[in-house]
């Protein structure tokens, strides 16, 4: 047998990623599921009779790698009110793979070995390792925590951000609202941005605004293509999978210049050609029916925000309950995700937690008390340990947010999210009873 020698590229991608071994551990624990970032109530009838009548209408062959003419022309429409710009169906849209398929479509066009692409942290995980599976560097800028974590707002450090960029600099990524803060980037801010970007004219901006139904409090998202300067070399994402509560369609779309979109259909072109077609044209009437009266609220995207506001009210009021585990919780602004520290309680983790085969560990119910700074060489991360100590005794399982950032470490002393970790909004009201109750109980 010959010797195979995978990519560079690959080798670092083959463990898990903790989110995945956190939701493995929780299936095996039967904890209760608050880390991953999908629904668990039944996807809208709407929505899937779309899907269905198209697949019996006969939309299930091929069709053209930029999509369906029916779903770009509807997302022209859709889009070119909301954005409020003129948008061409067959120039200025691209149906792709999800919004994670269409990102890495981008790339994969625009990226040359060793080119750099500037993301926020902390940041969803697959935003950067996609950029370094197609060879590029990624650079990091910090979004500042507040110091007030449960009423304060994550901001951008400004001069970090400008550092950052050189010569090979070739795409700056804006999530916004963001995956896992909630933050929603303000004008001010997008126009700095701009201003610093403004100076590299070789520079494309992805605005990953997939969350932009999910804004609180009569927030507004503020678009990054509205942003002056940005207009012409940005690519807006969004995902009907999430939208519409759909995940498993993996339909997502980007929107944006001609000159930008047509090297992302090249490169769609020749990975898988086209998406799922019967998906498509059902997105296409999910677009239409969204617009109405849905549920007594105004249209579908005041209903679902709503659901996601009020989980978020409840979740806060309901910790704040939890005295034994002192957890506090940031208010996000927006999106799918808000942000726990654990900062209080993180003395009362047991050791067996910080090592990987945790059930075997002598002396393993000792709690760390004030000297978890010096642990014999622990194998986790403080927040892998937290996350981990909750799905086995707690049986609700959170995800730890190192892995949002661009170098975790086991360094207690200067890691960032050490005290921090992420839960999903996107869970059905029982749900989270279900898991307030079992906290209660355990304590």
């Amino acid at each position: 047998m010959s010797q195979i020698n995978p990519s560079n590229n690959i080798k670092p991608l083959l463990q898990p990623t903790i989110i995945q071994s956190i939701v493995r551990l929780a299936i095996d624990q039967k904890a209760i599921n608050l880390a991953s970032g999908f629904p668990d109530w039944d996807t809208p009838q709407f929505v899937t009779k779309s899907i269905a009548n198209a697949s019996t209408s006969g939309e299930n062959q091929y069709c053209l790698p930029g999509g369906h003419p029916i779903l770009r022309q509807q997302i022209a429409a859709t889009y070119s009110k909301s954005l409020g710009i003129e948008i061409n169906p067959e120039k200025n849209v691209f149906v792709g793979q999800g919004a994670s398929g269409v990102i890495f479509d981008i790339y994969t066009a625009l990226l040359n070995p060793g080119d750099e692409v500037i993301i926020f942290d902390p940041h969803y995980e697959f935003l950067s390792k996609e950029a370094k599976l197609v060879g590029a560097v990624v650079r990091h800028c910090s979004l500042e925590q507040p110091r007030d974590l449960e009423n304060g707002v994550w901001t951008i450090n400004f001069d970090q951000f400008k550092s950052l960029f050189n010569e090979r600099t070739k795409i700056v990524l804006i999530n916004t609202p963001h995956n896992p803060t909630g933050k929603i980037f303000t004008k001010e801010e997008l126009n700095q941005i701009s201003q610093i970007i403004q100076m590299y004219p070789q520079v494309v901006v992805i605005a990953d605004e997939v969350y932009e139904h999910l804004t609180f409090d009569n927030k507004s998202l503020n678009r990054v293509c509205q942003t002056p300067g940005l207009t012409d070399r940005t690519l807006s994402v969004y995902s009907m999978g999430k939208t519409f509560s759909c995940t498993g369609w993996r339909v997502g779309f980007a929107i944006g210049p001609e000159e930008l979109i047509k090297y992302a259909i090249a490169a769609h072109s020749y990975t898988c050609y086209s998406i799922n077609r019967p998906a498509q044209v059902g997105i296409a009437n999910c677009l239409r029916i969204a617009e109405n009266n849905y549920e007594g609220f105004q249209n579908y995207y005041s209903y679902f925000r709503n659901i996601f506001e009020n989980n978020r009210n409840k979740l806060i009021e309901n910790f704040n309950l939890l005295e034994s585990l002192d957890l506090k919780l940031n208010k996000p602004e927006g999106g799918y995700f808000l942000i726990g520290s654990f900062e209080k309680f993180a003395t009362k983790i047991p050791l067996r937690y910080f090592y990987k085969d945790y059930m075997n560990v002598i002396n393993g119910d000792q709690e760390i008390g004030i000297q978890y700074e010096k642990l014999d060489n622990p194998e986790v991360s403080l927040d892998v340990a937290f996350s981990t100590y909750m799905a086995v005794e707690k049986k609700v399982a959170v995800i730890p947010l190192s892995s949002f950032y661009g170098q975790a470490t086991n360094d207690f002393k200067s890691y960032q999210g050490r005290y921090l970790f992420r839960i999903a909004l996107c869970r059905k009201e029982q749900s989270y009873q279900d898991a307030i109750n079992r906290l209660k109980e355990s304590s």
